[in-house]
């Protein structure tokens, strides 16, 4: 069962991700979601504590091990760090990883929504969907 604020959630991230996707590549989708990721966590330690959002995420990374086995790859330490699943020597499913990565990007959105009740949700939204994917560049920007 998903709340009214999940569901939300869910609608804005897949919304921001079918418009900035289209085009590219698996691995280019991996990037985009990661850079959407570090985006919603910039912004939300705008208003928490380092230490408060370190928590928050901490819980949000367990929840999704729980789902997705291979997201135990992700740490924790001075924010999110993806290096290790991204450059992980275990050949991963692509197509999961995007998966995975959607999941973890709507927990975070669902886990600081519910906790602020709801004051960050907009100003988290809005920040997801600056962030686009340039295929010149093969950057995303944000």
């Amino acid at each position: 069962m998903t709340s009214l604020y999940t569901d939300n959630h869910i609608e804005v991230v897949d919304e921001w991700f079918s418009a900035n996707s289209i085009g590219l590549s698996l691995d280019q989708q991996v990037m985009l979601l990661e850079q959407g990721i570090h985006k919603v966590e910039q912004r939300a330690l705008r208003t928490l504590s380092n230490i408060g959002l370190m928590v928050i995420l901490d819980r949000v990374l367990h929840q999704s091990i729980e789902k997705f086995d291979f997201l135990s790859e992700v740490k924790i330490i001075n924010g999110i760090d993806l290096d290790g699943i991204l450059n992980s020597e275990k050949k991963l499913d692509t197509q999961n990883l995007i998966i995975g990565l959607r999941y973890f990007l709507i927990e975070i959105l669902t886990v600081v929504g519910r906790l602020t009740a709801e004051i960050l949700t907009k100003p988290m939204h809005t920040e997801l969907k600056k962030v686009t994917f340039e295929s010149k560049d093969k950057k995303c920007k944000s």
